[in-house]
């Protein structure tokens, strides 16, 4: 019975060695180098790739092709916060569904949605992109709002998705808005 444990016990540290190896090598200097070497794109290619999906996007939006929009988001992406101040002066933050979202844009007439946009900052971190846009939005030819877009796009596979959506709104203020 002695045997038997100890010939367990032997077995179990040979596992663990043998994993503590392979965990060292993978997080040696250069085994960290080969991993991120191969994944971490070029800033410029990263800012270009997101503002093209940021584009592409709005492109959908006002085209009313929700489908087209709903591939450009990184899996399913969880409720996105809207910031503004409701009819009793206070600020309120409510979370959107992209489902919800979806569906409205699809049943929009092509070319009644219209987001403008300025994109003015982007901080390139590896496979994400951060980037500040301010905006304002049209409906069916009219000002509706303006505020700020803050976009999180991740890059998946060799594609840039929206991994994260938040704005402000507000409606005064809007006119020269994107001039600024």
């Amino acid at each position: 019975m002695t045997g038997t444990r100890t010939g367990h016990v032997r077995k179990v540290a040979a596992r663990a060695t043998t994993g503590a190896v392979l965990v060292a090598l993978l997080f040696t200097p250069a085994a960290l180098a080969a991993q991120s070497a191969t994944v971490t794109p070029d800033p410029a290619d990263a800012e270009a790739g997101a503002i093209a999906t940021i584009t592409a996007l709005f492109d959908a939006m006002r085209a009313s092709d929700a489908e087209t929009m709903r591939g450009l988001f990184a899996g399913q992406v969880a409720g996105f916060p809207s910031s503004y101040v409701n009819q009793e002066n206070d600020p309120v933050i409510r979370f959107g569904d992209l489902d919800e979202f979806m569906e409205s844009v699809a049943s929009a007439e092509p070319g009644s949605l219209d987001e403008q946009i300025v994109v003015r900052d982007v901080l390139v971190d590896d496979n994400l992109v951060t980037v500040v846009t301010p905006y304002t939005f049209t409906y069916q030819g009219t000002l509706s709002h303006c505020g700020v877009n803050v976009f999180l796009i991740a890059r998946q596979g060799e594609d840039w998705k929206v991994a994260g959506l938040a704005d402000t709104r507000r409606r005064a203020g809007c006119e020269g808005w994107l001039d600024e």
